[in-house]
Order: C-alpha cells, then structure tokens, then sequence
C-alpha cells in the first residue's frame, strides 16, 4: 500500500510539471503572436 501512495505522489509531481511547462510555451506563444522558432523559443 505505501508503495502505491509513493507512486501517486510521483505521477503527480509529474503532471505539475508538465503542465506548468506546457503552460510556459503557451505564454511565450501568447507574447509571439507571429511565432517562434523552437531555437527562440529555447
């Protein structure tokens, strides 16, 4: 059972962040209207 809950955790912490990053890219697009290249981006 504590293995299952350290699991949870993990996934968890995973998802935040990969959505705080996905987040980042959306508002860098956001504030480039006309696009960047990934290299701008980066």
């Amino acid at each position: 059972m504590e293995t299952e809950s350290i699991v949870g955790v993990d996934s968890t912490r995973d998802h935040v962040g990969s959505l705080a990053k996905g987040l980042a890219v959306m508002e860098i697009l956001a504030a480039n209207p006309a696009g960047l290249t990934l290299t701008e981006m980066a």
